[in-house]
């Protein structure tokens, strides 16, 4: 049965005559090369070079036979020479017209070779192969495709001159021959040549421009592919362009016209690309989102998840150790190296020297840390970036899945999902490998799970809660030395006061004054901080003041959660 590219079969047979014109609307102006998309078919046998030849133009038109099934109906399965064209008995020859109508295939022989110029009609006006017997001079002869044509002169008479792309059962004949040559030389002459008029069906280029990446470099390596069933790539018209950019960004590329090429940038922000394939006819196009931030030096990055706003850690520094949320407290635990792969990478943590990676493919599968020895494809991973801009997934090569938290709690360990779950649970933030010095954060209570808020009544602190993520509800660490820091509200640029200092249960108060300003440290206990400051001597811890509404400072023999706090960068 005659595939997709040959409809309209009986249509095309009533246009038997030599100059018929594709019902195609190809461009009147010939491009000075072009070549089709024809497969290199070797000869099975010593005399099937006709075999080789109709297999390759079958599969042009998507009919897909073997050498063998071409054989049995054109000389009875033998090991034989053939014709071109008509028939014969004793032995069995069905030329290569009757093949191909055999399998409903229109074609045309005729006692000659081709000019130029036909071969140029053939090939870009009608998008066929055709078929060129040689006959040698030692005798006997040679059929094979011709598939194409490269524009190199002209004649004296102003008519163009150039080479002819040919597809040769014997492949090392294969490639691109000058037209003259081609036709006659000392070792044979073309002299039959075999017309297909069955019209292809063309279709749209199949354009990939690759995945979406998430990147620290300003060049990037592009993946795109565009290919067409009709046409070579190096026939198809391809372009890249830039959709859209950060604002003032300058890009550049390397080769606009090669689908795998090198893109160059220098502002941080997400670049929307377009690669566009034409084959004369359809044009389709294909876009990759590239998200840059700047390379942050070590290399070493944090990954904060989207949904809860905690980090990514192991469990332990043992093999099969979960990856688990927790709160960031500055450590290695917290830290990341993308050990680049090729177009993937490993996340390797600081502290444990470990990889990570699903423990099978099922959903719901467990993240677990393995030895670095572990380095096929299931502990590497390519970063997609999401329409929000800041956020990436994260995708592993074996399972093709994304992974997320199980729940929005420390500890919690991270499980895997399809990539059709692409929302906030599977997205997450890369973080520098150090807060940056102007970094925010919002300081929660462990025990009343509230926010502690800079716009408290008459200049003091409040606590709020927790979806209260504003200005207000976000500190500055304002350092003083490696230990000591500062508080100061982003809302009101105010700093938070140790006072009243000796009085216990009094809300804590807010100044202009830096040199007022209390002067704290943190101090880990599980999985959050206490806040201690350097001020009172007997109430130095601060406090989520109970039932009160705002924060106050509680003795040091204070032990219990409504010390412990917890600090999430925004």
């Amino acid at each position: 049965m005659v595939g997709k590219k040959s409809a309209n079969i009986v249509a095309i047979l009533m246009f038997l005559t030599f100059g018929v014109a594709s019902v195609h609307a190809y461009s009147d102006v010939y491009p000075t090369e072009l070549k089709l998309n024809l497969a290199q078919k070797n000869q099975e046998m010593s005399q099937w070079c006709w075999a080789a030849t109709a297999q390759a133009i079958f599969e042009y038109y998507d009919i897909f036979l073997t050498q063998t099934e071409i054989a049995a109906y054109g000389t009875d399965g033998l090991n034989e020479w053939n014709w071109t064209c008509g028939s014969s008995t004793d032995p069995t020859r069905n030329g290569l017209d009757l093949i191909f109508a055999h399998w409903g295939l229109s074609s045309s022989s005729c006692q000659s070779s081709y000019d130029f110029s036909t071969i140029k009609l053939l090939t870009h006006a009608e998008r066929r192969p055709f078929v060129i017997r040689w006959g040698w001079s030692s005798g006997g002869g040679h059929i094979l495709a011709g598939h194409g044509y490269e524009v190199t002169g002209t004649d004296g008479d102003g008519n163009e001159t150039g080479s002819v792309w040919i597809m040769d059962p014997l492949e090392s004949r294969s490639g691109i021959w000058d037209h003259a040559y081609l036709s006659s030389n000392a070792n044979w002459d073309w002299t039959h040549s075999l017309r297909m008029y069955t019209e292809p069906v063309d279709d749209a280029p199949v354009v990939d421009a690759g995945a979406d990446t998430h990147t620290s470099s300003s060049y990037v390596e592009l993946d795109g592919s565009v290919n067409d069933d009709l046409l070579a790539l190096s026939s198809v018209e391809i372009e890249w362009s830039v959709v859209s950019e950060p604002a003032g960004a300058d890009w550049s590329f390397d080769n606009t016209q090669d689908p795998k090429t090198g893109f160059t940038l220098d502002t941080e922000g997400t670049y929307v690309l377009r690669l566009t394939g034409w084959d004369g006819l359809h044009t389709e196009y294909d876009e990759v989102s590239i998200f840059y931030t700047e390379d942050q030096g070590s290399g070493l990055v944090r990954i904060k998840s989207a949904a809860t706003n905690y980090f990514l850690r192991p469990e332990n520094d043992q093999a099969e150790a979960g990856i688990i949320l927790d709160v960031d407290d500055g450590s290695d635990w917290f830290k990341w190296e993308r050990v680049a792969n090729g177009d993937r990478f490993y996340l390797k943590n600081a502290h444990t020297g470990m990889y990570f990676r699903p423990i099978d493919e099922t959903d719901g599968s467990l993240m677990r840390q393995v030895d670095v020895s572990y380095d096929g494809n299931w502990t590497q991973w390519s970063e997609v970036s999401t329409d929000d801009g800041l956020t990436v997934h994260f995708l592993n090569k074996q399972t093709g899945k994304y992974f997320r938290p199980i729940a929005n709690e420390i500890g919690s360990q991270l499980e895997q999902r399809p990539t059709s779950w692409d929302g906030t649970w599977t997205r997450w933030q890369i973080m520098p490998e150090t807060p940056p010095a102007d970094a925010y954060y919002t300081i929660r209570n462990l025990a009343t799970d509230r926010h502690m808020n800079g716009n408290g009544p008459d200049g003091t602190a409040q606590m709020v809660p927790k979806s209260w993520t504003g200005n207000f509800s976000q500190w500055q660490k304002e350092a003083i030395d490696g230990t000591w820091f500062r508080l100061k509200c982003r809302g009101s640029n105010k700093y938070l006061m140790a006072a009243p200092c000796e009085t216990n249960g009094g809300a804590l108060t807010m100044t202009d004054d830096a040199s007022a300003a209390g002067e704290w440290k943190m101090t880990r206990i599980g999985a959050a901080f206490k806040l201690e400051n350097a001020n009172c001597s007997s109430n130095p811890y601060m406090y989520s003041g109970g039932s009160k509404g705002y924060p106050t400072l509680a003795p040091d023999n204070w032990a219990g959660n409504h010390t412990e706090w917890i600090l999430t960068d925004m």
